[in-house]
């Protein structure tokens, strides 16, 4: 059959491709440890911390004990006033400074509200979370402690005071991120779109090699033949590629999986078909090899926050809503992220799964538009075998 003829045309064309064959098969081993190994911790742990203790009390002295004995934290001087440490933290030096007041003591045992000033590097959202959260802990811990002191001294029993103190007790169990780490939340979501730039960029260097030759269709396959062909080929390394993104890598680096395989098979189906189609309707503009490549690249970053894991998507402008819906990867990845890493069925996510099956079908009529101009310019040019 002339759809076989293709594939096979299509593939002899990817291996004697050095720059497709690269993409297709070094970038996807390359960029499955080029972002999780960085993450590899999950959280940060010992951030450079300076404590301004200038109420110099036990109390006091035992927070700074606390603060460094925690995970997150590392002491690693006293400054002897805020202005010293603001030098440093200016500098780079530390990321956050913990002040305590000359009065904190006091007004914890007068039962004040005890204010402890923290500075924390902004700059780094990971920063900023684990110092505030740790140091709020820590000092409210400790104020607590003093409190549950004074009522047993007053003749309040230890198991009343602790209640009375702590009138609601919390219970964290986080969901679908089960560790509360950076890589879990990232990674999967990174690799669903780097799948779909992968694909494309390999799609248009090839297209773009055989506009410059004039050629690179098989003869008497026809437009559908050439589309079907051209997209099982395609298809094939885009779930093989998947497939080691999701099954083998993310489970190296212990990511957690909570999606069955089947699902997230089902799912991929139509995010590559949606993904191919558009790849050969591009090739409508790809006149060289290297052009496709710039656009792809340009356009990663936009399309990585219009997916809406990393924004809320009822927070963008009604605008970008409606143009994320033109693009696989929205569906796809956010649809990767809620198999993989919560568990849902296609059924969940159905909506979804349904975006790109339409996608699927709007985009294969450019494709096929785009594959009659391009084999009419390579029949003229003589480039139909």
């Amino acid at each position: 059959m002339k759809i076989f003829s293709v594939f096979a045309a299509e593939y002899k064309k990817i291996f004697r491709d050095a720059g497709a064959l690269l993409i297709l098969g070094f970038a996807p081993v390359f960029y499955s440890f080029f972002y999780p190994y960085p993450y590899e911790l999950e959280v940060v742990r010992k951030i450079p911390v300076a404590v301004v203790d200038e109420d110099k009390s036990d109390l006091s002295r035992k927070i700074t004990r606390m603060l460094n004995a925690t995970e997150f934290m590392a002491v690693t001087s006293e400054y002897p006033s805020l202005a010293d440490a603001k030098n440093a933290f200016y500098e780079r030096k530390i990321n956050g400074i913990v002040y305590i007041p000359d009065n904190f003591y006091g007004d914890v045992v007068l039962g004040k509200q005890p204010a402890v000033t923290l500075f924390s590097d902004g700059s780094y959202m990971l920063f900023y979370s684990e110092t505030f959260s740790t140091a709020m802990k820590v000092v409210l811990t400790t104020a607590a402690g003093v409190k549950i002191q004074q009522m047993t001294m007053a003749g309040i029993p230890p198991g009343a005071a602790l209640k009375l103190q702590s009138a609601a007790g919390v219970i964290q169990k986080p969901l679908y991120n089960v560790m509360g780490g950076y890589a879990t939340f990232v990674v999967p979501g990174v690799l669903a779109l780097i799948l779909q730039q992968l694909i494309l960029v390999a799609m248009l260097l090839v297209q773009g090699r055989d506009c410059e030759k004039g050629g690179g269709f098989v003869s008497g396959a026809g437009e559908v033949g050439t589309l079907f062909g051209k997209t099982l080929a395609y298809l094939s390394f885009f779930m093989v590629i998947a497939y080691y993104f999701f099954e083998v890598s993310v489970r190296f680096f212990h990511i957690p999986d909570f999606g069955s395989p089947g699902q997230l098979f089902l799912f991929m189906l139509p995010y590559g078909l949606s993904v191919v189609f558009l790849g050969i309707a591009a090739g409508f503009f790809a006149r060289e090899r290297e052009g496709g490549v710039f656009v792809i690249i340009m356009t990663s970053i936009p399309l990585l926050f219009l997916t809406g894991f990393s924004w809320p998507v009822w927070e963008m402008p009604e605008w970008v809503r409606w143009l994320r819906v033109v693009f696989p990867s929205s569906p796809g990845v956010m649809g990767v992220i809620m198999i993989r890493q919560m568990g849902a069925s296609i059924g969940d996510i159905l909506p979804l799964y349904i975006n790109l099956w339409i996608l699927a079908a709007v985009y294969m009529i450019p494709a096929l538009f785009s594959l009659r101009y391009q084999m009419a310019r390579a029949k003229g040019a003589g480039g139909i075998t």
